[in-house]
Order: structure tokens, then C-alpha cells, then sequence
């Protein structure tokens, strides 16, 4: 007989943007825990379960419970397999494994797979129950764990509810307790509760077997141990949780900037959260080294290179939760124009920079010649002053010897005295500056010694 695997359903794509976008992933094993599976909306849900993978030439119903009428998920029988309407197109079985892809808000609920043998006896019935979460949304959350599971570590969100899973059947068990630490937080004596003033804040469940510790703080971390006892009160069992309280995820920031060389960096934060982890993907798939100038995805900055686009997404997780933000990106094109702005901006300095030096040289070369001209017409004009200096000397010197000719010797005492003064005064004579020139501040003068030549 062909394996039943090859009978299955053919998976479907819910939508050609599943392709590339990425998809939040659950899985959930039956057979080792049996809290409820919390997948999250539109994301995708793998149940594994024993039952289904050894189910080689059985039959096989799944049913959602309601309170009404029960609705039959799939129905393989005889190699021939339906599937509800509500699930078509998004459920696959194959390998013991259940799929349901796009999970709905009314996925949620209580199941039951059922296993029956060629005789139509049922011989297996496990029930679960999927409890959909809203991806980002971290209030209230709810953990279960499986104290069955020994020495098993449990994470419960702060401020939210644990479920603690200490037996599926209550019934046959005359005795059992639950010790956090050492103080005793649980006693049960033929299915019935005693009072303990440490348990008043907690709720146990007899039917299913749960202890609920609703609004967790972190005193509610340590060991939780269960102990049973049989009919003589002797111990049948022991097992031992830890369970750790951490701080969910909240309020995640992606920011994107460009960089001076076009690539781009992208900063991802949370405002609360324990023990935070990062992890980035592109179009659904993960970063790889060509597209990172750090080769490390798994830190809240990362630098993109400069041909990157696509949808970039940022999750932020923990133990207890997980949230995701999303950006669809393109080439920073602004990064290369700011190159060339920069480039500009440099050249534009030189150049003013050149032009400051080439006027300074030319205000230096345009100065000294200046300054050598004016000492030059100072000379002239000193030379010009000495000429008719002689001028002057020679045209007294004329005067006074026609003088003396016509006065012949009869000169008395105020010819003499007209003698003496001859000597002694001063001619003065005024030179104004060239009119090319700069003018002057004040009159030069020449003096002049007047004398008589014998």
C-alpha cells in the first residue's frame, strides 16, 4: 500500500504576495506539550502529533469542537480525503504533520483528531486547542507549560497569565501537591482542594488538570514542583518546572537613514522588553553578506549597501513574545546626490580661495610701483627747487651790480644800511605739487639766500 502521505492535499498559495513577504511561523507538538498552540494571525501553523504520523492505512478525522454541531475539518478514509470549505486551500497534511496557512481569528478554537482502524473502532482521539494571536499585540499574553516535562524551563510574560499543565487526568490520582520552592501552593486530596492561604491568589482547574497564575510578576519566577502520592500515601511521582518572567516586546521602531556613499543604514527598537533579540529579512529571506556592509543581522543596526531595495522587516523577540515592523525600501539616490553636492561645495571653495590670492598678489605688485614713482617726482621736484634756487641767486646777483653801476660810489649811510639788510632777508617761494599727484596736506616753501656779488 502507497504511503498515505502521497494522498494528501496539494498545497496552495494563499496569495502571490506570500511569496515575498514574510510569514510568522508556528509550530506546536502534541506530543510532548499539551497547552494551547498560539499561532498568530495571517501567519502560518504546524501541529505535530504521533497519531497522524503512524496513521498508515487508518482513517483519520479532524473535527473543530463547537457547542452545537462539530465541524469536520478533513476526512481521510480509504485513501480519499475532504477537506471543509472554511480550510480549502489552506491546510496540508503530510508527514504526521497538520499545515494551516493564513490563520484566521475564527481558526481559533477547540480540535479533535480522531484515529480509527480498518473496523471502524477508534483507537487515538487527541484534543488541542488553537488559540490565534494578533501579531504586535503583547498585552494580556498567556503561557502554558507541562510540568510533565522534567526539569523543563518555562517563560511567562509579566503581567500576563501561565498555565501550568500538571496532569491530563486528575481522577486517578488520590494525591498530589505543588511546591514553589518550599512553600507548599497546592494540596489535593481525592479530587479535592484544602485550603491554603499561599494558593488564594491562584486557580487550579480539576478537570483538565491546569494551575493558573494569573497577572504574573517577577516573584512569580522559581521551581515549581509536583509530587504525587498513591492510595497509601506513598510518593509516585516528582517533576520540576522552572519558570522564568520576562517583559514582552513592545512599541518597535524601525528608522532608515541614508549615508554620504549611498548605502543605508536601519535602527530597530523597542520602548520595553527582556532579554531582547534581533533578526532582519529582505523580500522573506535573510540578509546575506553581499547586501551587508556588517556582516552581523542579528544586531538592532545594521548598514545596507548601496544596491539594496526590496521589503525590509525588523523583528524583535523573546520568550514570551514577538513583534515584527516593516519598510519597503528603494536605493538611496539622495545619498549620491549629496556626493556630488559635497564635491561641488570643496571646488567652490578652491576657487574662491584661488581668486582672495591672485587680488592679493595683484593689490602687492600694483602698490610698489606707486610708492617708487612718488619718490621719484619727489626728486625732481627737489632737483627743480635747487635749480631755481640758482635762478634766484643769479638774478639778485644782476640786479645788485646795475644798482651799483648807476650809484656809482656816492652811496651814503642808508645805502649801507640797504646793503646790510640785502644780506639778511630771505626770499620765499612757493612750489604746489604736480597736479598728477596726490595732493599735498600743506604748502611746501624753498628758501632762498639772497646775497651781493662784488
Amino acid at each position: 500500500m502507497k504511503r498515505m502521505e502521497q494522498f494528501l492535499i496539494v498545497v496552495l498559495l494563499a496569495g502571490g504576495t506570500h511569496a515575498f513577504f514574510p510569514v510568522d511561523e508556528t509550530t506546536c507538538d502534541l506530543n510532548a506539550n499539551r497547552c494551547p498552540c498560539s499561532p498568530l494571525l495571517k501567519g502560518t501553523v504546524y501541529i505535530q502529533c504521533d497519531v497522524m504520523a503512524n496513521a498508515n492505512g487508518r482513517d483519520v478525522k479532524c473535527l473543530k469542537v463547537l457547542p452545537r454541531v462539530n465541524i469536520t475539518v478533513f476526512n481521510l478514509k480509504k485513501e480519499k480525503i475532504m477537506i471543509d470549505k472554511e480550510f480549502n486551500n489552506r491546510l496540508q497534511f503530510m508527514n504526521g504533520t497538520l499545515k494551516i496557512t493564513n490563520v484566521k481569528r475564527n481558526d481559533s478554537g477547540q480540535y479533535s483528531i480522531e484515529v480509527f482502524n480498518s473496523n471502524g473502532v477508534q483507537e487515538k482521539n487527541i484534543v488541542f486547542t488553537l488559540d490565534v494571536k494578533e501579531n504586535g499585540k503583547v498585552e494580556g499574553l498567556e503561557t502554558c507549560c507541562d510540568i510533565k516535562q522534567h526539569g523543563a524551563q518555562c517563560y511567562g510574560s509579566l503581567g500576563g497569565n501561565v498555565d501550568i499543565q500538571l496532569m491530563d487526568n486528575t481522577s486517578k490520582t488520590s494525591k498530589y501537591q505543588l511546591i514553589k520552592n518550599s512553600l507548599k501552593i497546592l494540596n489535593v486530596r481525592n479530587n479535592k482542594v484544602l485550603p491554603n492561604a499561599e494558593g488564594q491568589r491562584f486557580v487550579f482547574s480539576p478537570s483538565n488538570g491546569t494551575y493558573r497564575i494569573p497577572n504574573m510578576s517577577r516573584n512569580d519566577s522559581g521551581n515549581y514542583t509536583l509530587q504525587t502520592f498513591d492510595s497509601d500515601g506513598r510518593a509516585s511521582g516528582e517533576w520540576t518546572l522552572q519558570l522564568f518572567i520576562q517583559a514582552p516586546v513592545s512599541s518597535v521602531l524601525l528608522v532608515l537613514e541614508c549615508l554620504s556613499q549611498g548605502e543605508r543604514r536601519a535602527s530597530c527598537s523597542s520602548e520595553g522588553g527582556d532579554s531582547l533579540q534581533y533578526s532582519w529579512t529582505l523580500n522573506g529571506r535573510t540578509l546575506t553578506d553581499a547586501e551587508l556592509l556588517s556582516v552581523n543581522n542579528e544586531t538592532n543596526i545594521i548598514t545596507l549597501k548601496q544596491h539594496v531595495a526590496g521589503h525590509l522587516v525588523c523583528s524583535v523577540r523573546n520568550n514570551v513574545s514577538n513583534v515584527s515592523k516593516e519598510e519597503r525600501i528603494s536605493t538611496c539616490e539622495a545619498g549620491i546626490l549629496q556626493v556630488i553636492g559635497g564635491v561641488l561645495l570643496a571646488l567652490l571653495i578652491l576657487l574662491v580661495i584661488g581668486i582672495a590670492i591672485i587680488f592679493d598678489q595683484r593689490k602687492k605688485q600694483n602698490y610698489k610701483p606707486t610708492k617708487e614713482k612718488d619718490e621719484e617726482d619727489d626728486q625732481v621736484e627737489l632737483r627743480a627747487a635747487v635749480n631755481l634756487q640758482a635762478e634766484i641767486e643769479l638774478e639778485f646777483d644782476v640786479e645788485i651790480e646795475s644798482e651799483d653801476e648807476d650809484e656809482g660810489e656816492g652811496k651814503g649811510e642808508g645805502e649801507a644800511e640797504a646793503e646790510k639788510k640785502v644780506e639778511v632777508e630771505y626770499a620765499q617761494v612757493k612750489f604746489p605739487k604736480q597736479p598728477r599727484h596726490t595732493q599735498p596736506t600743506g604748502d611746501n616753501y624753498l628758501y632762498a639766500t639772497v646775497r651781493k656779488m662784488r
